[in-house]
């Protein structure tokens, strides 16, 4: 059985983080508006599943998530490949 997670999920909670970035650095919504609702509401459509299942784990999911990505140095990210 494999500890990794669905592509499903991954990209769900890069979609989550992605759009509270946006909100810290300030990314206009001028260009954006279409997408962005678009990528909103497929985040809350996947939230809403993912919290009928199981919505603890849902909260810790995103919480782990956010930590990691909370936690990420320059260093790390240029950690030569094999490394």
């Amino acid at each position: 059985m494999s500890d990794k997670i669905k592509p499903s999920l991954r990209l769900y909670l890069m979609a989550v983080r992605m759009l509270s970035e946006m909100d810290e650095v300030g990314v206009p919504e001028a260009g954006f508006k279409k997408a962005v609702r678009s990528i909103e509401s497929w985040v809350s459509d996947q939230g809403d599943i993912i919290e009928e299942i199981d919505s603890d784990m849902h909260e810790r999911v995103v919480h782990n998530f956010n930590l990691i990505m909370d936690n990420l140095t320059k260093d790390q990210l240029s950690t030569k490949i094999g490394e």
